[in-house]
Order: structure tokens, then sequence, then C-alpha cells
């Protein structure tokens, strides 16, 4: 093997072995605080009931908040999934099947939290950027749903950390001809969301542009001189 490819290849090795370096740590904690707006931007004032669907043709939308944990330079959230229960009767439906749908949400944690009348409110729960979906099935009563967050939510919740994240969710399923139908109902008796999620260290884009360059280097070196 040529002295250049030789030198290019333990340098990406370098590289993979910098970004690697952080051991990963992870952890569940528990939502500090979460709840619903219906489509008239009303929510009723401490009831953490997390329903979302319709009931008596009004669609309403849930939200969770949660505290996170600060991360040190050049490390970050690296996989998250959110663990909500879907109480027993809570599936309120006749369908076979309901769409759950996770998105990001603009509204501060704060507000979300006076509960009341909040303008814009209900529209910004279920708008922003998908973070994730599931599809939710009568048999998973009494059980925990799990819903893997997108790489963008990890970008967010990075940004987000020694802070506040918070989470919007919809039924995204809805039959129009519908008067009636909602899933985790009955969510402010028992019912419980929680964050998984592991940190570690998050490669900066010029590393993986220059781990990229030596690799490509090497292979076409190697290809020039076969």
């Amino acid at each position: 093997m040529k002295p250049l490819v030789v030198r290019s290849l333990f340098i990406s090795s370098l590289l993979v072995a910098s970004i690697s370096s952080s051991s990963a740590a992870t952890a569940v904690i528990a939502a500090s605080d979460q709840g619903w707006y219906d489509a008239t931007d009303l929510s009723w004032v401490a009831n953490p009931n997390y329903a979302v669907g319709k009931y008596d043709d009004v669609e309403q939308r849930s939200w969770f908040v949660f505290t996170l944990p600060a991360v040190a330079p050049g490390e970050g959230f690296t996989a998250a999934t959110l663990l909500i229960d879907l109480p027993s009767g809570g599936y309120q439906s006749t369908q076979p099947t309901e769409t759950f749908t996770l998105y990001s949400v603009t509204t501060s944690a704060g507000v979300l939290g006076l509960r009341g009348t909040q303008a814009g409110v209900f529209s910004d729960l279920g708008t922003g950027t998908v973070y994730g979906q599931t599809v939710v099935q009568p048999s998973g009563q009494g059980t925990t749903i799990q819903l893997t967050l997108s790489a963008q939510a990890l970008t967010d919740m990075t940004a987000a950390g020694g802070g506040t994240f918070v989470i919007g969710g919809a039924a995204t399923s809805l039959v129009p001809a519908n008067h009636d139908e909602a899933i985790f109902g009955f969510s402010s008796n028992g019912g419980g969301v929680s964050l998984s999620y592991t940190t570690g260290a998050v490669p900066e884009p010029g590393a993986v542009a220059l781990l990229g360059c030596f690799g490509a280097a090497a292979l076409l070196r190697k290809r020039r001189h076969s």
C-alpha cells in the first residue's frame, strides 16, 4: 500500500476515534408539564389530560414539556424516544387504527402552562416540523406507546439543552364525519409521559467533511496506482 494511502487512512481513523471518544449516557425523564388545547385555543386549567382527536366535533391537540440537561461542547442528544401511556379505555375511536404525530412547537412552555385561552396555540401544536409518528391501535390500551424522535428533533433538543423542550401532538387520521374520535383519553387518571434519551459526541460538520476528504483522497490514490 502506498505511503499516502496509509497516511490518509491513519488520519481518518484518528478522526473517527476522536468523534466517538466521549462515552454515551442514557437517561429517562418525566414530562415536567403536559396538557391540551382545543380548536378554539382553550384549555381547562390544571388538567394534565393529553388526549388528542375530536370530542363533540371539536378537535384538540396535546403538548409535552421536558426540562433537558445541559450538554458539554461537542456533545448533544444522539437518540430519543417519547414514551406515552395509552390508558385502559383511552382508545375512543371506531376506527381500527389512528395515527399520532409529533411536532415542533414555537409557543413557550410558560405560555402553554397558563392554559385558559391562548391565541394561536392550537395551530402551533400541529403544524411544525414533524418529530415522529406512530399508528395506535385499540390493543395498545394499558401499554406505553414508543415514538422514536427524528434527527431534527435531536438537533432541536441539543439547542435547547439546559432549558425546556416542547413537543406537540395531534391525531392526524381523523374522519371528518365522525363527531367523537380520540386517543389517549382518561390520561389525567394515571397516564404518564416521559422521554428516554442518549447523549454523546456530536461530530462537527468540519470534522465530517474532513473525514470524507481523506477517505476520498485515499481511494483516488489507490485507484491511480492500482
